[in-house]
């Protein structure tokens, strides 16, 4: 409609009116197709017009990758599924080929305080994408600049510091939402909720008690390939109820949370699809050991786009 003569206004403002349906994070673009429509198109067909449509308005190369991204992030096993939606994204990347043009050959560094970390070669398609880890004895100390230069650009990259504070800290939101609630096994009263907020005091449970470990996540936006991970603080161990001799029984849970995982030291679980609502996860865990332990933060994020997360506060556990 853009480029039909005579129609030209009306598809832009059709055009702007679809973009402002486009959910966009620090590394992805998604569109946001009414509910009402979802039994006329297929994620992956909308997903691949949105992203034809805006290469056909030369939006910005940041804007193409979010886009191209999220469409890369539909496909399952390899596929978005079947041969009409396979040819549409096929469609969509190779427009985007096209009006992107071959790429340049490209040196990178990365450098702090003055000091080069890693350097990196990129010719034609070959090694399109390096990682460089540095551990925390190798960083300079006090306040330093981190430079990444390009020869020619541009380059895509993204820069993640990972450390651990001292004391309890608060929760995060970014996209996504998470809350813990520790509740006495089979009972309703809640022993202690662990948010956005930080916690100002301990919580405290006596030994040899079984409790219900209750995790809200919270999405006011269709995401796909959820990871919901939990940590258990030392004086705690799960309680594995598909076993036959276990006596607890697991509380009923969101039937869209796909998968979930038992190990020593956490719990985790896996969602394929979560459209806009509240989902809740339960597990069972048992006070074993007397002490005072740190409990971190549990956390939902997105495995194709970590930066959209969630995570509760942390908190003190003290077993009596």
């Amino acid at each position: 409609m853009i480029a039909a003569p005579g129609y030209s206004a009306r598809g832009a403002s059709e055009a702007r009116a679809l973009g402002d349906r486009v959910y966009i994070t620090g590394g992805t673009a998604v569109l946001n197709v009414p509910e009402r429509y979802r039994w006329f198109t297929e994620p992956v067909m909308a997903q691949s017009q949105m992203t034809r449509l805006l290469i056909a308005q030369h939006a910005d190369a940041p804007m193409l990758d979010r886009l191209t991204r999220s469409l890369l992030a539909l496909r399952r096993n390899g596929s978005w599924g079947c041969a009409c939606q396979n040819a549409a994204a096929l469609d969509a990347l190779v427009a985007l080929a096209g009006a992107a043009g071959p790429p340049a050959n490209a040196r990178a560094s990365v450098t702090l305080g003055g000091a080069t970390l890693a350097t990196a070669a990129f010719f034609d398609h070959k090694a399109g994408q390096r990682a460089t880890s540095v551990p925390a004895t190798k960083l300079p100390r006090g306040t330093n600049t981190i430079a990444i230069a390009t020869d020619p650009g541009p380059l895509h990259y993204a820069v993640t510091y990972s450390y651990r504070l001292d004391g309890n800290q608060r929760g995060g939101l970014s996209g996504l939402r998470i809350t813990r609630i520790v509740h006495p096994a089979g009972a309703a009263n809640v022993l202690a909720t662990m948010g956005l907020a930080a916690l100002t005091a301990p919580v405290d449970v006596a030994a040899a008690n079984v409790f219900d470990v209750e995790l809200q996540v919270i999405t006011d936006h269709p995401v796909d390939r959820v990871q919901i991970t939990d940590p258990l603080p030392a004086g705690f161990e799960a309680v594995d109820t598909s076993f036959k001799t276990s006596n607890a029984a697991q509380p009923a849970q969101s039937w869209q949370i796909d998968d979930q995982q038992i190990y020593h030291d956490r719990i985790e679980a896996y969602a394929d699809h979560l459209g806009p609502g509240v989902y809740t996860l339960h597990y069972l865990a048992r006070s074993v050991t007397p002490g005072t332990y740190a409990w971190p933060g549990a956390q939902a994020r997105l495995i194709d786009r970590p930066e959209e997360f969630g995570r509760t506060a942390t908190a003190t556990l003290t077993v009596k």
